[in-house]
């Protein structure tokens, strides 16, 4: 199958081009699949602390980047910028910062646990 060409259109401008991109072919696709198990491993190594580093990082590039994904969806889907605010950008990283307290809890309990020193005001879940 023959990568295809998808257009991206604005609804509430008359369905003028805002961009374009080319689908996968199946034979992508199952490399990419690939790629993803062989990096499996490595994650799964990753330390509690580790992946909250990581989801940190996740919500400080999309806070970067929010007005132009802010200004892509509401493009694409037509919607005002204040849905979109509420809808995707604030639900969004609200479900970002849920994982990542929910990260912190479990490394909480596992020093709770442990009776070891966890020092809560470094993960801010206290």
């Amino acid at each position: 199958m023959k990568s295809q060409k998808i257009i991206s259109l604005n609804p509430s401008k008359n369905y003028e081009p805002i961009g374009e991109i080319y689908s996968s072919t199946h034979d992508e696709v199952d490399a990419k699949v690939t790629s993803a198990r062989k990096a499996q491993p490595a994650w799964s190594h990753l330390t509690v602390g580790e992946r909250i580093t990581l989801l940190e990082r996740c919500s400080q590039e999309f806070i970067a980047r929010k007005n132009d994904i802010r200004s892509i969806i509401a493009q694409e889907i037509g919607m005002p910028i204040s849905v979109c605010n509420q809808i995707d950008i604030d639900l969004g990283l609200r479900y970002m910062r849920g994982y990542k307290h929910s990260l912190e809890l479990s490394l909480f309990y596992f020093y709770l646990g442990n009776n070891a020193k966890f020092d809560c005001r470094k993960y801010r879940c206290c």
